[in-house]
């Protein structure tokens, strides 16, 4: 049985976290880091585009946004991305520049291929069986 995490005595309805609105990573080279989460994401238009930054809304509401920042790089960590076929998608990361970062992991519920994109940033293919 799963419990709700305790709830400080400040929290109510309306400050709860319900979901992830986005998820940030920081890049070098916009055009590149841009031509390889389009294709890797498959979606042609972007949502929102704002100072050096782009963003795309994914199927499920949630958005993914690369960037500049303005800001000195720093490699970004943890997206983890639900895909129906982790090898196939895995050889689409290579195809698009990416690389590929140990074995094919498979924890029984589900099957993992960790990866980074053009920039270095690491992401997770994932899929739930």
């Amino acid at each position: 049985m799963v419990q709700d995490a305790p709830t400080s005595s400040f929290a109510s309805a309306t400050s709860k976290v319900s979901g992830v609105a986005a998820i940030h990573y920081a890049v070098k080279d916009m055009p590149r880091a841009t031509a390889f989460w389009k294709s890797l994401l498959d979606i042609a238009e972007t949502s929102f585009e704002f100072d050096g930054a782009t963003e795309w809304v994914l199927r499920d509401g949630s958005a993914f946004v690369i960037g500049t920042f303005g800001g000195e790089w720093a490699q970004s960590r943890g997206a983890q991305f639900e895909v129906a076929d982790v090898e196939a998608t895995s050889e689409l990361v290579k195809q698009l520049g990416g690389s590929i970062i140990g074995d094919l992991r498979d924890f029984g519920g589900c099957t993992m291929q960790w990866c980074e994109d053009p920039e270095g940033n690491s992401f997770t293919l994932h899929h739930r069986k």
